[in-house]
C-alpha cells in the first residue's frame, strides 16, 4: 500500500547506498541529478570536478559507473512515484 505521504517510505525504499547518493544529491548538487551525473561524469574523463565518491583507486571506473546505474534506477522510481527522494524527509 502506497503512502500519501512522499517522504515517509525513504528509508525503507532505498539502500544505503541509494540513500548515500540521494543526501549527496540534495547536500552538494542543491537536488539536482544532472549536476551530480556531470560531476560524476567530468571525475571519470579526469576533468575538474566538485566531489569524490571515493578515493582513487583501479576501480574508480567501475565504481562511477555503478553509481550512475544506482542513480539512474533512483531517477526511474522517482518518476514512478511522482515524487523525488529526499535525504532530510
Amino acid at each position: 500500500m502506497q503512502s500519501n505521504d512522499p517522504h515517509q517510505d525513504h528509508t525503507t525504499a532505498l539502500s544505503p547506498e541509494q540513500a548515500m547518493l540521494v543526501s549527496i544529491r540534495d547536500t552538494l548538487y542543491e537536488g539536482s541529478w544532472e549536476d551530480f551525473i556531470a560531476d560524476l561524469s567530468a571525475r571519470a574523463e579526469g576533468k575538474p570536478h566538485i566531489f569524490d565518491t571515493i578515493t582513487i583507486s583501479s576501480n574508480l571506473q567501475d565504481t562511477i559507473r555503478s553509481h550512475l546505474d544506482l542513480i539512474a534506477e533512483i531517477r526511474s522510481r522517482e518518476e514512478s512515484r511522482g515524487q523525488p527522494f529526499h535525504d532530510n524527509p
